[in-house]
């Protein structure tokens, strides 16, 4: 079990490196009406949508016996697969932010990147739930990272008590930026909203240059793995 969640956990990394799932939850955190009560709810939405994506896969894997069989040649298609798609994008994402910064007046201040759902900063307990479960289900580069770690989690040649475990763990480092947010509200109050704040304002304005160097980066580390065969 230790080898595997050892091999799922930069796979878990990856998934956690998620700009609009951060910025959504400070903001969520942010309001006035039932601040901690709502980012609960969002974060128990998101690993709803993680929990869904999980029956799903290992329904289909069990389904065409794609189950302890090991690493095969399917599981390296599938991680060469996810890897263009996410190099792909992680490299667009670059070249549009280069591409952005070479028409720019270097006079004119840098823009902040800031598209995120209008409903985080408002709304009530079940709102948010919904919402953390969207985002969660749309965000592309978390899932296809998630979906790798699952493959990974299907052929190992484990029993269900591991596999249940590392999926626990490998779900639990995804949502390392929700869950943290939430925690410094209870445990540092005080200081927690002026932390929140600078951590969103850093995060917004460099969203899409972290999105593009790290999906890219995680691609790449897939299309390695996917061609190695583990």
């Amino acid at each position: 079990m230790g080898e595997l969640i050892a091999r799922t956990l930069p796979l878990a990394i990856g998934g956690a490196i998620s700009p609009i799932l951060l910025i959504s939850v400070v903001l969520v955190l942010s309001g006035e009406h039932k601040p901690r009560q709502r980012a609960l709810a969002f974060a128990i939405g998101s690993i709803a949508g993680l929990v869904v994506l999980t029956v799903l896969v290992a329904t289909l894997f069990h389904s065409v016996g794609h189950t302890g069989t090991g690493p095969t040649t399917a599981g390296s298609v599938i991680d060469i697969t996810l890897g263009v798609l996410l190099t792909v994008f992680g490299l667009g994402r670059l070249a549009e932010l280069a591409y952005r910064g070479s028409r720019r007046d270097p006079a004119d201040p840098v823009p902040a990147a800031d598209d995120t759902p209008p409903a985080a900063d408002h709304g009530g307990v079940a709102r948010s739930l919904a919402l953390g479960f969207a985002l969660m289900a749309t965000n592309v580069t978390t899932l296809a990272l998630y979906l790798a770690a699952l493959k990974d989690v299907a052929e190992a040649k484990v029993d269900d008590l591991a596999r249940f475990v590392t999926i626990a763990v490998v779900i639990a480092v995804i949502m390392v930026p929700v869950v943290v947010p939430l925690l410094l509200t209870v445990v540092v109050p005080r200081e927690a909203k002026r932390i929140l704040a600078a951590v969103r304002s850093f995060v917004t304005r460099y969203r899409s240059l972290i999105t593009g160097i790290f999906v890219t980066v995680f691609g790449a580390y897939l299309l390695v793995k996917g061609a190695g065969g583990t």
